[in-house]
């Protein structure tokens, strides 16, 4: 969706406000959705370090987590095991900071359960480094249990398209939008 018709589409909505329709909703048809930020990665700790320019450093590429991001995954597990059971489906940022923090909190799903990969559920990308993926190849090497199959380009071709700016709030509506429609 380009930027001008995420523009338009947001503007319809602000004006006409939201459509709801009476209905009735089997308990078959009701999903129940956890958001999990990812946990802290090397990037974060640089900020937390030297400031905000460690976000422009390009060691950070891709960035993994920390040891504390392990133990905040660590201490979200016990959580996650409470609904664990009820999980059929894991979606998650090609970023492998947030990969990483979903296959350590989410390790007692059941084995039925799939786990996706999606572009469209990644953080703002730009200008940071720490915000571009590494190759679905190379990903795919390293979460073997992740399907990759939902993404477009092996090489992060819309990473490389934002480029030196940030992405601004229409492209970010514009994937949100994206993502709710899939």
């Amino acid at each position: 969706m380009s930027e001008e018709l995420a523009k338009k589409r947001e503007a319809e909505r602000i004006a006409n406000g939201p459509r709801w329709e009476s209905c009735a909703v089997l308990a078959s048809q009701v999903r129940t959705v956890h958001f999990v930020r990812h946990a802290q990665a090397t990037h974060n700790k640089a900020a937390l370090e030297i400031g905000r320019a460690a976000y422009k450093n390009p060691a950070f590429h891709d960035a993994r987590l920390t040891d504390v991001g392990e133990e905040q995954c660590a201490k979200l597990k016990p959580d996650v095991d409470l609904i664990a059971s009820d999980v059929q489906l894991v979606l998650v940022s090609p970023c492998s900071r947030a990969t990483e923090t979903a296959l350590r909190c989410f390790k007692s799903v059941p084995a039925s359960a799939k786990w996706i990969a999606i572009e469209w559920l990644r953080e703002k990308c730009g200008e940071h480094p720490c915000d571009g993926r590494r190759s679905v190849s190379e990903l795919k090497n390293e979460f073997s249990k992740i399907d990759y199959s939902f993404m477009e380009d092996d090489e992060d071709v819309y990473g490389q398209f934002v480029g030196e700016k940030r992405e601004t709030d229409e492209m970010i509506i514009a994937r949100a939008h994206n993502f709710f429609e899939w």
